[in-house]
């Protein structure tokens, strides 16, 4: 699980820390209006097509964002190209992605993360702590943002466009990764590294479960789970029968009753898009601190091996909640010292701003420049081996409030 604390330094306490293609629009270089920006490409199988960019405007119009065209067989339609320069042409719209059958007669898939990837290394897991982020997660506002860029909601706290609009690989959204884990890694670099120490011990896990899945292209349901402790370190190789954690459902008596789950998840020559977007708890502890994230607009992507015993390529993708993430970490702080019960503790204040500094999308996944940004994009990565779904076993008690009298 995600791994969250606070290291007191010098008496100081501080928080430690898919497929697109595009088509290029004609450009018009005359006083003339700009050229029609040219037609999305076709998505890959399943993948997502994006518009082409509107042709540069002379003097007159900007040109006509292109439209981006669906995938084959029940693909995301694409994003609308951008409007041309000049009179601010008008982007395309997205092209609707095809209807797929239901999945029938299949095998459940139960699949459970093997090796969680947060944003400090590439997905074949080399080193790269300051850009690893930008390949993780997915444009959920549909925009490709740059530090120049407008219509986009502000930045609160004295955040600066440099630091928080800039997305990440193809539009992605991450700001969670690019302005909030470098606070880990920079009290510890291994942070990443940890994470799947606890995976591989068989602490906990993440766990995929996906109905009558074969080797047909179809449409078929999921239902993602927090994995509880195994108590033995986990073969990965389909035996291991993994616990739910009661936080998971909303029936303890039911183990089916997901809290995340997504009615239409498409699987397209392996690939395998969970929607529409649901929600789940992202956990991070420190010690025996724990930090409860709620992850809301959760989408998951993925390629599901041939065998249907693994995954690769994973994407977790969504907002969190700036509020949610200041009063969470509010909390973790008053419990591990007692002194930030203040809420005006200046350390505490310094460390909330931090945080909120990172809010760069609306919380509906949204822009919108009228106005304050009120929550924080992430983006995490993974890979998935074969499991089994065991029984629901009870969620940790919340440990008590420190700051109530």
């Amino acid at each position: 699980m995600l791994r969250f604390g606070l290291v007191r330094l010098g008496g100081v306490v501080m928080a430690a820390a898919a497929l697109t293609l595009t088509a290029c629009g004609t450009t018009v270089t005359g006083g003339g209006g700009g050229g029609s920006g040219g037609s999305g490409a076709q998505g890959g199988t399943g993948g997502i097509g994006t518009g082409g960019t509107g042709g540069t405007g002379g003097i007159g119009t900007g040109g006509t964002g292109g439209i981006g065209t669906g995938g084959t067989g029940g693909g995301i339609g694409g994003t609308g190209g951008t409007g041309g320069v000049g009179g601010g042409g008008q982007g395309g719209q997205g092209g609707g992605g095809g209807s797929l059958p239901e999945c029938s007669g299949g095998p459940e898939v139960v699949l459970a993360m093997d090796r969680i990837l947060i944003g400090d290394t590439n997905p074949d897991g080399t080193p790269n702590p300051t850009n690893g982020w930008k390949q993780y997660g997915r444009n959920i506002d549909g925009l490709v943002s740059t530090k120049e860029s407008t219509g986009l909601c502000k930045p609160v706290d004295g955040g600066s466009p440099v630091a928080v609009y800039p997305d990440g690989n193809n539009g992605i959204d991450n700001s969670f990764g690019r302005n909030v884990l470098p606070i880990f890694l920079g009290l510890s670099s291994d942070f990443g590294e940890q994470m799947n120490v606890h995976i591989a011990s068989g602490e906990f896990t993440y766990l995929l479960s996906m109905a009558n899945v074969g080797s047909e292209e179809c449409a078929t349901s999921s239902k993602f789970f927090l994995g509880g402790s195994l108590g033995q370190e986990p073969a990965f190789d389909g035996s291991d029968v993994w616990p739910i954690d009661a936080s998971s459902v909303t029936d303890p008596a039911d183990p089916t009753s997901a809290v995340c789950s997504f009615s239409s998840t498409t699987i397209t020559q392996g690939f395998v898009d969970a929607s529409p977007p649901s929600q789940f708890t992202l956990l991070l502890t420190f010690q025996d601190l724990d930090l409860r994230l709620p992850i809301h607009l959760a989408r998951i992507a993925m390629h599901l091996d041939a065998d249907l015993q693994g995954a690769t390529a994973g994407q977790i993708s969504g907002v969190i909640y700036t509020q949610d993430l200041s009063d969470e970490v509010a909390k973790l702080a008053a419990r591990f010292d007692e002194s930030f019960c203040d809420p005006n503790s200046p350390t505490l204040q310094s460390i909330l701003k931090q945080l909120r500094q990172a809010s760069d999308i609306m919380s509906d996944g949204t822009q919108d420049p009228t106005k304050p940004c009120d929550a924080i994009s992430i983006g995490v990565g993974f890979t998935m081996k074969s499991a089994q779904l065991g029984a629901v076993v009870p969620a940790a008690p919340p440990p008590p409030d420190p700051c109530l009298p």
